[in-house]
């Protein structure tokens, strides 16, 4: 029985091929691209970054429960129920930088995360480093001094 089921498709893949059908499945596929920016490319302790989320769904199916995850600043879910193939959302978020941010560059990373009908979704990891306000200088004796902005 399984040969003549096998059979049978041959011959109607081979009938359709000769009458110039093409037949291409379709799959569905989600992808979403995220890009993050900030207002900023330096900050002091006390200062207020606005990062903005910029995000697309690149793939061909709608999706949904969408959130936000970002090393740094938290979990976010989207105020959006869903995005549309080609549509795009952005959020903004800002933060104020404490007394542990101001020692290296504040770097951080994000993802988004969403489902559909082919499955989970996970972006592209999105990141942004900020340099903080701190100064630094080797002196004669090839110590390293840092000074703080007065301010």
């Amino acid at each position: 029985m399984h040969n003549r089921n096998a059979r049978s498709i041959r011959h109607i893949a081979l009938a359709m091929a000769l009458m110039g059908m093409i037949v291409v499945p379709s799959f569905a596929l989600g992808e979403l691209k995220l890009t993050k920016t900030a207002n900023t490319f330096d900050a002091d302790l006390g200062d207020q970054v606005t990062y903005t989320f910029f995000l697309e769904n690149t793939g061909n199916e709608t999706l949904i429960n969408l959130v936000l995850k970002d090393s740094h600043l938290g979990i976010y879910e989207l105020n959006k129920s869903s995005l549309a193939v080609g549509e795009n959302y952005s959020m903004s978020v800002n933060y104020t930088l404490k007394q542990a941010d101001v020692f290296a560059p504040l770097r951080n990373e994000a993802q988004a995360y969403a489902s559909g009908p082919g499955g989970s979704v996970v972006s592209n990891n999105a990141s942004f480093a900020i340099a903080t306000g701190y100064s630094g200088y080797m002196d004669a004796n090839g110590s390293r001094v840092i000074s703080f902005p007065s301010g």
